[in-house]
């Protein structure tokens, strides 16, 4: 078969390289998709995005005259780890950050500020030192720093930790010993410090006598910056050795807080002179600030790093609309380029019953609808360092509440040739399954509203409000409520909450509908939602409540068609879903892969997928 042109086209476009199955995944599996999608969307379950906040390498407030908030960030990563000790194997990059802001060696507007701007992004599936991990990671790369693989899976500490972030003030006997008790060599301490100082500044009002402050009015603060780019290049190396050097702890007018340039001279300038070359530079800093940002207290095992997922199904599950039972999804597909949506393409859902003389599409034919509407997907410095964009096809289709629906499966085709199949997302031949439909969140009929206190807080309240199946009759029904997005790190919610049957809202489509209410002081509460029938416990997992009450995309109701389909049996384990938790397809980018595989070309032409 010869290859149209449009399909080259689509091909130049995604250009995805050899693209390997990822190992061991299935969907749903709402942790490693909420992490995936934090790592490289940047963000959260509401589609509120960290990288915003960071910008390209932003100076606090846009002031030229302010460090940027990478800096801050980068420092505050550091300053988790610093408590890391070796010996002990305690400390490291575990949040207890959240926990010391009030010690001397943690001063700064900049702690503070970073500790707000994270304090949303953690949630049942993102700890707080995941969070402190990806933006120390995401200020390297938006900086033009190298790109560091992001391991998560870091556990929370729910104390403070030992001091041990190293001071100006000290000697550079007690600075060899503090990097050594975090598991650093001399070596690397002097390799860390140039790759962390090459961004930043001093401020007056927190280092007083490292940066004289202004005559005149005590509350402006004068800063010093480290040298004079914002950037993450060899600047702060390279001013050193040519003498040239503005960094205050080199050659600030205290001789006893330049405490950089007793690191930096610590082996004759050595380990210097080698970070001068850029790329020498840049190489190092990745393998120094990856180790510092994967020190983890012993027992704490982190993942392989995340890899960009090609195909992603999120927000896939049932909704009840005007009395009819929908079904709605999105699928999100990664492209290496800034087109959006890729040339000539279209993505198509297919669909089988659950029940009936079609379930599981055994009688050889399934449904089909084509995406009703795109929309571009945010993506974070990580994604825009590998050159990925997104590009997000949602689908919804009334249903049948007899027969409902199970599996569900996406092919991209060629849009001006419909039969061309591109690509199949099938999870790995299992296909995407939704296991249950016994409970879903009734979202159009839940809601939210706050209420503004005296003293400054905001109270949401959220009426939550789940559709059962009426037959079998359900024994209990209740709610879990989950958010720790709450300044003080120790205050965590975690609520069960009994639903009762609300017959203000009519039954529908087979279902009746069962509400619960909370009121709370926090903003990102996370709802899963629980039916016991019989023997066993239906599950909707990682409901958001921001959306409750919203139509967020229209998205006009595809008209299915019935096509043959032949049906495969497949060994399906029990993976329930039916909520909007994420979910994502069953093969991974790999970074440093974009170059078309003929082994994969070949597969794709002959239609072998």
């Amino acid at each position: 078969m010869k290859p149209t042109a449009s399909f080259l086209s689509f091909l130049a476009v995604l250009n995805l390289g050899l693209i390997r199955p990822s190992v061991g995944y299935e969907w749903p599996d709402p942790k490693f998709d909420a992490m995936e999608r934090f790592v490289y969307e940047g963000s959260r379950a509401d589609g509120d995005d960290l990288q915003s906040l960071l910008g390209d390498c932003f100076h606090r407030g846009g002031n030229r005259n302010k460090t940027t908030v990478a800096a801050q960030w980068l420092r505050f990563a550091y300053h988790d780890v610093a408590t890391h000790n070796i010996e002990k194997g305690t400390g490291g990059m575990d949040g207890s950050i959240h926990y010391e802001l009030d010690r001397g060696e943690n001063v700064g507007d900049g702690m503070i500020l970073t500790r707000e701007e994270y304090h949303s992004f953690h949630g049942k599936y993102l700890s707080r030192a995941d969070v402190v991990a990806v933006g120390a990671v995401f200020s390297i790369v938006a900086c033009k720093g190298p790109f560091i693989p992001m391991r998560m899976g870091r556990i929370d500490a729910i104390a403070a930790g030992e001091p041990g972030v190293p001071e100006p003030h000290q000697e550079i006997e007690k600075h060899i010993d503090s990097f050594r008790l975090q598991g650093f060599s001399q070596t690397e301490m002097i390799e860390l410090v140039a790759c962390g100082h090459t961004l930043g500044v001093v401020e007056s009002k927190d280092f007083p006598t490292i940066v004289t402050p202004p005559s005149g009015d005590p509350s402006v603060s004068r800063a010093e910056a480290f040298d004079n780019t914002a950037e993450f290049d060899t600047k702060v190396v390279t001013d050193y050795l040519q003498g040239t050097s503005v960094n205050p702890l080199v050659v600030g007018f205290n001789e006893t807080t330049r405490s950089d340039l007793r690191i930096f001279n610590s082996d004759g300038n050595v380990t210097l002179r080698a970070l001068a070359e850029p790329t020498t530079f840049q190489e190092r800093c990745k393998i120094v600030l990856a180790k510092m940002v994967d020190t983890v207290p012993s027992g704490v095992t982190l993942t392989e790093p995340i890899q960009p997922l090609e195909g992603k199904v999120y927000e896939a599950g049932y909704r009840l609309i005007n009395g009819t039972l929908h079904f709605q999804a999105a699928f999100r597909l990664a492209i290496n380029g800034t087109s959006s949506p890729p040339i000539d393409k279209a993505v198509k859902m297919y669909f089988c019953d659950r029940n009936g003389d079609n379930t599981d599409c055994k009688g050889n034919t399934a449904q089909v609808i084509t995406s009703g509407r795109n929309t571009r997907g945010r993506r974070s410095p990580m994604a825009s360092n590998l050159g990925l964009s997104f590009t997000i096809y949602h689908f919804l289709v009334a249903l049948d509440s007899t027969r409902s629906m199970s599996d569900f499966w996406f092919e991209i085709v060629d849009d001006k040739a419909p039969t061309t199949v591109l690509k199949i997302f099938d999870n790995g031949g299992l296909k995407y399954t939704i296991d249950q439909d016994q409970i879903f969140l009734h979202d159009l009929a839940s809601s939210r509203s706050t209420e503004k206190l005296a003293n400054g807080t905001t109270l949401s309240t959220y009426n939550i409000v789940a559709g059962v199946r009426a037959d079998p009759a359900p024994s209990r029904v209740y709610v879990k409520a989950y958010d720790k997005t709450h300044l003080n790190a120790s205050y965590v919610l975690d609520v069960t909450l009994d639903m009762a049957l609300n017959s203000s809202i009519p039954a529908a489509a087979g279902y009746n509908f069962y509400s619960a209410q909370l009121t709370t002081e926090l903003e990102g509460t996370t709802f899963d939602l629980f039916a016991d029938v019989g023997k066993e416990t239906y599950t909707v997992d990682y409901q958001v409540g921001t959306f409750f009450g919203q139509e967020r995309y229209r998205i006009p109701p595809g008209s299915p068609e019935t096509v043959p389909h032949t049906y495969v049996a497949t060994n399906k384990k029990n993976r329930q879903g039916g909520g909007s938790g994420n979910g994502s397809g069953a093969s991974m980018l790999k970074p440093g892969f974009f170059g078309l595989g003929l082994g994969l070309a070949a597969l794709v032409l002959g239609h072998v997928l």
